[in-house]
């Protein structure tokens, strides 16, 4: 089952202080006035008022099974194929004996296989956690099939798909020499747990660094998949200049599906509230371009509206701010923005920029933030 959107229309007089819809509103034109899962407030409801605004609807979520309509990438028997040669893998690992890795390289090129046959008429299926003991397992399938299938999206060739997709299956091999109290602990993890959960990355680096057939590619994405943008990530604490591309592909996917998926002691995200925490992190955790194509990708895969709504607030790379009044197609990356203010402060006269006529600048992030919200809204009055 898989989130998609509805429209539901709305009056102006249904909205109460405190309520908190299940989906962005907008305007009757489309326009974008207030974010899902936020409490209304009288201040929001008596600027639209003012504003004239009495008819207005909302995209509330709704479960779309769209295995219904387009048949699974992957089978059953290869999916449960990979999960026993990520079993031996580890075990391997746990008893300190060398990693048979061509067993790894032919599950990844018979999952390679599949995708590029069913790609674009096909749905990607991925796996429900239903345990403690199947997590790692299927979450690392799960982080395998979304980065090769966002790779291709790149462009990779298919020798990087393929070596994107080891280092995926692998990224969280170390875990094994992890106690499963503390990898399976319900509760909030103490310093000094977090301190040994983090030392997985360098564990499962360590276990097949110097094997000859695994490219730097995939050793750098089990050794970098938890680095930052920034620099602010682990083991090493490394900014993206180090980290490259690939880990960064394989962190996307990781932490969409940690998001998404329902564990035992906590509720799965929505689809777009996992893609709503990776755009507030776009610019830290994640390269902007990647997390932004991610994003866009995954809204048109799961059906989702584009983040870029006509009426969104964004902060550009330069360190501007606008509102998008135009875009071309749905899931463009490049709209239209009136510029609102420059990268200190200062308000602007309005500048109208094409992002497709200008190849410097880009969208960083949607601002999400009420209180800047009103304050930008302020200077286009």
């Amino acid at each position: 089952m898989e989130d998609t959107k509805t429209k539901y229309d709305i009056l102006i007089d249904f909205l109460k202080p405190g309520m908190v819809l299940s989906g962005d509103l907008f305007s009757k034109e489309g326009v974008f006035l207030y974010p899902a899962r936020k409490p209304i407030t009288q201040k929001f409801i008596d600027q639209i008022k003012a504003q004239g605004i009495k008819e207005l609807y909302y995209t509330k979520e709704v479960k779309k099974d769209l295995s219904e309509v387009y048949p699974p990438m992957f089978s059953e028997e290869i999916k449960e194929n990979a999960k026993e040669v990520l079993d031996n893998v580890m075990k391997q690992i746990k008893e300190d004996k060398k990693i048979e890795i061509q067993e790894v390289k032919e599950i990844i090129e018979r999952l390679f296989k599949e995708m590029i046959q069913k790609l674009g008429k096909a749905v990607i299926n991925l796996s429900v956690v239903k345990n403690y003991d199947d997590y790692t397992y299927i979450h690392s399938l799960n982080v395998t099939t979304l980065s090769m299938f966002f790779a291709k999206f790149l462009g990779a060739s298919d020798f990087v798909i393929k070596e994107i997709g080891t280092g995926a299956l692998l990224h969280d091999v170390g875990k094994v020499k992890i106690p499963t109290s503390i990898l399976y602990k319900p509760g909030e993890l103490t310093e000094e747990e977090l301190t040994v959960i983090k030392k997985h990355p360098i564990i499962g680096y360590f276990a097949i660094k110097d094997e000859p057939t695994v490219s730097t590619y995939a050793k750098k994405i089990v050794l970098f998949h938890h680095e930052r943008y920034d620099g602010n990530g682990y083991p090493l604490g490394v900014k993206f200049d180090r980290i490259g591309r690939y880990p960064q592909i394989v962190s996307l996917c990781d932490i969409f599906d940690a998001l998404t998926s329902e564990r035992p002691y906590k509720k799965g995200m929505s689809i777009s509230q996992a893609l709503d925490f990776i755009m507030k992190k776009s610019g830290t955790y994640f390269e902007p371009l990647i997390a932004q194509k991610f994003i866009m990708e995954m809204s048109k895969l799961y059906g989702l509206p584009s983040p870029y709504g006509v009426g969104t607030f964004v902060l550009l790379n330069t360190g501007e701010k606008g509102v998008i009044i135009h875009k071309d197609s749905e899931y463009s990356m490049k709209p239209t923005v009136l510029l609102i203010e420059n990268s200190i402060g200062k308000t602007m006269s309005k500048i109208k920029l094409n992002l497709q006529l200008d190849s410097h600048r880009y969208i960083l992030r949607v601002i999400t933030e009420l209180d800047e919200i009103d304050r930008l809204k302020i200077l286009l009055m």
